[in-house]
């Protein structure tokens, strides 16, 4: 401000029983007299808290998508690897083999992994 260039600044304002935070965006320059020294100020401050509030919230939502890509694409790929042991528990224990080899085909010794993946992924 002593050079006479233009500023811009943010404040947070608080009562002084801390209730309602502010928050204030201000500009503008100082303007010098005759000796090149700061006279007086002008400028404007403007209430942004609304702003603020909605960019925060923004960030927020930004977030919780990001997670629920994240947690969809596990999912996804926990499913592919459950559809591969339930192909090898049928093929294992019942449908594929024509004669059991060392092991006996009991279809109760394989566990059931879940809901078929469409099924899966309609609760996404």
């Amino acid at each position: 401000m002593q050079d006479g260039k233009p500023f811009e600044y943010e404040h947070r304002l608080t009562r002084c029983d801390n209730r309602e935070v502010r928050v204030v965006h201000g500009r503008g320059e100082a303007v010098l007299d005759e000796q090149g020294k700061p006279s007086r100020l002008v400028g404007t401050v403007q209430d942004i808290t609304e702003r603020k509030r909605l960019e925060a919230q923004l960030h927020q939502a930004q977030k919780m998508e990001s997670i629920g890509r994240l947690a969809g694409g596990v999912a996804h790929d926990f499913n592919n690897l459950l559809t591969v042991i339930n192909g090898y528990s049928e093929m294992l224990f019942g449908n594929g083999l024509d004669e059991p080899r060392s092991v006996s085909p009991r279809k109760s010794n394989a566990p059931a992994s879940g809901p078929p993946p469409d099924a899966a992924a309609s609760r996404l």
